[in-house]
């Protein structure tokens, strides 16, 4: 499998497909791994990529978890984003991986066409934060009003 270094560390991925990449993001207790049965379907019309979070799966800890953080998970997601070399990216993410992403679009929006998550803690995030918001994708009732209080553009 291939890897990618990203801030002093590498990182396991899956980059399979052509056309506008879909960044995919798992939740904690998981890995890569998961997106795996949406693979075929992402791939046969987008550039499918999801990758490993450091001190996720089966790689080796690259030390004893002293910068476990999500600050260090988004640095590592942002920076992989961008060593992608494929323009703003559509960015989806799970649980813990949809905080990350979350706190990256916040970070960084011009790395993201659009942010697509699923879970309810990702909302902190927005609501503490004021600067440009990109577009969001989000699942029921209670994201899309969400979406619509914040004034945020939604797919």
């Amino acid at each position: 499998m291939p890897e990618m270094r990203v801030n002093d560390v590498d990182l396991s991925y899956i980059d399979d497909g052509v056309g506008t990449p879909v960044v995919l993001v798992h939740g904690a207790w998981m890995d890569l791994r998961y997106w795996e049965p949406q693979r075929q379907g992402v791939a046969a019309h987008h550039r499918f990529v999801a990758y490993t979070l450091r001190y996720h799966g089966t790689a080796r800890w690259p030390d004893d978890g002293k910068n476990y953080s999500a600050a260090t998970h988004a640095a590592d997601l942002a920076a992989f984003i961008h060593q992608l070399n494929a323009g703003p990216v559509h960015l989806i993410g799970l649980s813990m991986g949809g905080r990350l992403a979350t706190m990256v679009a916040l970070e960084h929006p011009d790395l993201l066409r659009s942010l697509t998550y699923s879970n309810r803690h990702s909302t902190t995030c927005w609501m503490s934060c004021r600067r440009p918001k990109p577009r969001v994708t989000t699942g029921g009732e209670g994201s899309r009003r969400f979406a619509r209080r914040h004034k945020l553009g939604t797919l």
